[in-house]
Parts: C-alpha cells; structure tokens; sequence
C-alpha cells in the first residue's frame, strides 16, 4: 500500500474539515489529517511534513492571506489550496501564491489535490536530480584518490530518492552476480546471486548459440531483449513497473525467458533495472528495489539511464583498479614463494 496522503485542514468548523477529507476518500487511498484554526497551531503543523494544505477562507483566527505569508516565510514547498464559497476571488487566492481555489462541494478538490501533489513531486525530483548528479560527480572526482565510489554513488542515490534497496550486477564470466548492494535481506542477495538458468541436474542452460540463458527480468535487460513499444521499457532499454505483482502476465508477449519472479514473492511492488554499458556493450545493471507501489515514472527512469552512463565509466574504472591489484598481489605471492 502507498503512504498515506497527509493534508492539512485550516477550517474552525469540526463538521465542514470532515466534509472537506471526505471528498477526497478514494478506494486504495489511505488520508492522514489533521485540522488546525489558530495561528499558532498552524505554525507548528508546518514543522510536521504535510503534503498539501486545504485552507478555508471563512477562518476567523488565520486568514487565508496570513496564512500564505507564514508559508512563504518558511520558504516551504507544500501546495496551498483556498476553499471558498464564492466570496473568495480566484484571482486573489493566486495572486497571494495558492496554488488554486476551490468553491466547496463543487466535485473539482479530488482532481485538484491530486493534481497539485503530482505538481510538487515533480518538482522535488527536479531538486533530487539535481542533488544527485552534484553528489555522483563529486564521488568520481573523489575515486582518483581510492575509496569505493560505487558503493557511495548507490548510497547516495537510496538516501536521496528514497529507494528501500539499490544494487549492481556486473558480468563475471557467463554470468552477472551481484557487486554491490544496499538494503536487500541477504536472502534475497543469496537467491538472487546467479542468473544464469539450470537444468534439474544443476547445470547451466545454454541457447542455440551456446550462451548461458539468463532467468528473470534483469536477463532480458542484460541480454538488450526488450519490446521499445512496451509501456514497461524505455527506448534505451531500461525496465520500470509500479505494480511488480502485475507483471508476469502482462509481460509474457515482451519476454522469453523463465520466471522466478523473487522480487515479486519478495513483495517489491515497484522495479526498475537500467542498464550499464561500455561502448555498445552491456555488462551490468543498476537495480532499484520498493515495497511500495508507483515508486517511478518515466523521467525518473530515464535520468538513471543517463546518469549510468557516467556510472558505467566509474566502475569500469573501478573494475581496472581492482584487477590490477589483484594481479600485484598474485605476482607478489608468486615472487615470494
């Protein structure tokens, strides 16, 4: 279940705040509200992470002018909304910086409040795009001095975007393990290690072409196999789904390969695997886990696939550093025995 959408409701009638929350009760939609009247009341609220503010223009303790200015004051992103029942001039409310008015028991609140917490989430991930991309630079110009970049870049990225779990596959061999991951259990690290498909002797399956068949969704990114025309994918190759416990069936005409569906039995509702390349070759994935559903859209999905192109270059980076430590270390053993 998503959180609940939390409103705010300046209104001094007990009753009328009651109606108001109740014009936007919509099956699978979870209201958390709270009414406030007074100025001082309505200061504290604002401290509390509200979503969006349904304010009365009839409130004798906090007009609605005051209360905007209070908002501004604060320098807080949260759409205002005036209800009104006609003395309230909708050019006034917009001048004074609501987002929109609304005359009471007209039907519009609902369209209104969604639309303006679309408005402001879009908003916010402009912010986190930006935030991200400032942080992913400065961990690549930090990387020329050591340290683990990747291991920074998805912490960075699981902090500002609020992903419950993020990882990177990388290929080694035929197949594409795990390299680094935040947030998934380790049972789910552990089932999910290999891709690669096995027969009931415990072999790995191999196509025509003598390649390993790679099961699941992430082996339909990995292996470019994707339908462009699917709502599912980007143009670039890149999976993201909202309703991960919807996809199966709906995915069966796209794809080809087997099915473990973990991600689903393990309740991630929202999904999205992007993929790194080197040149025109791919050879990992970034993974983005939630429990929650309607975790992406279409921009956020393609600003990761952008920014795994400057990603896919760290690590490939990275990857060098640590082979070639790796064979110091074995030339040094070698010389010392």
């Amino acid at each position: 279940m998503n959180d609940p959408i939390r409103v705010l409701v300046v209104e001094d009638r007990p009753a009328e705040a009651t109606l108001i929350v109740a014009e936007l009760h919509r099956p699978g939609v979870e209201l958390e509200w709270k009414r406030v009247e007074t100025e001082s009341d309505y200061l504290v609220q604002l401290t509390r992470g509200w979503q969006i503010i349904l304010a009365g223009d009839q409130v004798p303790q906090l007009a609605v002018v005051r209360a905007l200015e209070l908002l501004k004051a604060r320098r807080l992103d949260i759409p205002f909304v005036v209800l009104t029942d006609g003395e309230y001039g909708y050019d006034d409310a917009l001048n004074q910086g609501a987002s929109d008015c609304v005359q009471r028991r007209f039907g519009r609140l609902g369209h209104v409040v969604r639309r303006e917490l679309r408005n402001a989430a879009e908003r916010q991930w402009r912010k986190t795009e930006v935030s991200v991309t400032k942080s992913v630079m400065e961990r690549l110009l930090q990387s020329e001095v050591g340290g683990n970049p990747i291991y920074d870049i998805l912490a960075e990225i699981k902090q500002a975007a609020d992903f419950e779990a993020v990882g990177v596959r990388i290929r080694q061999g035929d197949d594409f393990p795990y390299y680094q991951t935040i947030g998934f259990p380790d049972v789910f690290v552990k089932s999910e290690e290999s891709l690669c498909s096995r027969d009931s002797a415990g072999y790995p399956v191999r196509d025509e072409q003598g390649n390993h068949v790679m099961d699941c969704l992430c082996g339909d990114v990995l292996a470019g196999r994707f339908d462009p025309s699917s709502t599912f994918f980007t143009k670039g190759g890149s999976l993201w789904c909202n309703r991960t416990s919807q996809l199966p069936a709906s995915m069966t005409a796209a794809t080809s390969t087997p099915r473990r569906n973990v991600c689903v039995h393990m309740g991630y509702e929202s999904l999205a695997l992007i993929p790194l390349r080197r040149g025109d070759q791919i050879f990992g994935l970034m993974q983005f886990n939630d429990h929650r559903p309607d975790r992406f859209t279409l921009e956020m999905t393609e600003f990761f696939e952008r920014l795994g192109s400057t990603i896919g270059i760290a690590l490939d980076r990275q990857l060098k550093q640590e082979a070639l430590l790796e064979s110091r270390e074995e030339l040094l053993l070698a010389l010392g025995g």
